[in-house]
């Protein structure tokens, strides 16, 4: 059943009222903050992350200079992005057997394609987009973005429903998401990790190229080879020296999806003082894969900031909370950080890029036969 009397409602009513109800909607993205002032996530009518709409970031890489992705309040009060410097490159994608496919990217893909906006609904904090295939109408997908439940202050979390009414089984259910990291202040310098890969039995494919076609049915390759479907810590790319700059690319295959089926997922975005405290909210999410990407400033303990690119549901194995011992050096490391000065950010590379509803607590992957719903 649906978190809310809305959701509930709407598993029950049939495909053709559903159509009449919602009509599309104008363009209305926004920009997202929690209710701790510690992180904002710009979205898109379609889903996809980076926007200049109510943007806080003052390291935008777009031509408003606010763009904000996913951005961090740093300890001068500034909010700093990790995702729109230099190219605008977070998205997302569906295919479906092998021949339709819907996909959203503002660089790489120049925005929504073969996407049909539903709806976007948003509050101060929280989002709901909901589109469905131009090339098959009956499959819908929901993307509902508010605060984690259990670390608000350092995550978003994203509830992604794929819904099939189109009257068959539909076979071959793929889903892209991508992220090109250029985490301040060290900018297109990142150190890039990824875990969970082994342990993730939907994951199809997996590596250090944020800047990919979000087309689940575009072939996407890595900037590194050693990168390629695989865990790795901390990697330092040589691929486009001399700069380390690379992201995470994740596509996920679902196999077949009943007619009146549905199935979800999770999605969470965010930052954190530490690798740490990153880590610490990823354990408390019941994380299955991540990203973490980290500046050239800190290896050790990953301030100013860590931030984080993660999913649950995906047929993976939850992180273990940590430790006390790991609690204490999480805070250790924050005090150590707050007696440093945030360093100056490097300036911005032009060469690559000149741009409510709230979400279900239920973390974890789910299907059900949910006819009537949209």
């Amino acid at each position: 059943m649906g978190t809310s009397l809305r959701g509930i409602w709407i598993r029950h009513i049939s495909a053709a009222l559903l159509a009449w109800a919602l009509p599309h909607y104008a363009s209305a993205a926004a920009t997202l903050v929690n209710p701790q002032g510690t992180l904002a996530l710009g979205v898109n009518d379609e889903g996809h992350l980076i926007t200049a709409a109510g943007g806080v970031a003052v390291n935008g890489g777009g031509p408003a200079g606010n763009e904000t992705g996913v951005a961090f309040r740093f300890e001068d009060g500034s909010f700093y992005d990790a995702a729109s410097p230099g190219c605008l490159c977070e998205g997302w994608g569906v295919s479906v057997g092998g021949t339709t496919s819907g996909y959203a990217s503002l660089h790489t893909d120049g925005g929504a394609n073969g996407l049909e906006l539903i709806e976007f609904v948003a509050t101060e904090s929280t989002a709901v987009s909901r589109v469905a295939l131009a090339g098959l109408p009956g499959l819908t997908i929901e993307h509902a973005f508010a605060p984690a439940p259990n670390a608000p202050d350092r995550l978003f979390h994203g509830r992604v429903t794929i819904r099939n009414q189109t009257g068959a089984e539909l076979g071959d259910l793929n889903y892209v998401r991508l992220l090109d990291w250029d985490v301040p202040p060290t900018e297109f310098n990142e150190r890039l990790t990824i875990q969970g890969v082994a342990t993730s039995s939907l994951l199809a494919r997996s590596h250090n190229n944020g800047q990919s076609s979000a087309n689940p049915l575009t072939p996407s390759e890595p900037i590194d080879l050693a990168s390629l479907d695989v865990d790795f810590q901390d990697l330092i790319s040589t691929s486009v020296p001399p700069n380390s700059d690379q992201g995470a690319y994740f596509r996920f295959e679902f196999g077949s999806l009943g007619a009146g089926e549905e199935l979800s997922f999770d999605l969470f975005y965010g930052a954190a003082a530490s690798e740490a405290l990153a880590l610490e909210a990823i354990a408390l999410e019941h994380v299955e894969l991540y990203s973490l990407g980290q500046s050239f400033v800190d290896a050790e303990n990953g301030t100013p900031a860590t931030f984080i690119f993660a999913f649950a549901g995906v047929g993976g194995v939850p992180v273990p909370e940590p430790s006390a011992a790991a609690l204490v050096a999480a805070g250790a490391a924050l005090l150590a950080g707050a007696r440093q000065m945030v360093p100056r950010l490097s300036s911005r590379r032009t060469s690559r890029s000149t741009q409510a509803s709230t979400s279900s607590s239920c973390v974890g992957s789910t299907r059900s036969g949910a006819a009537g719903t949209s």
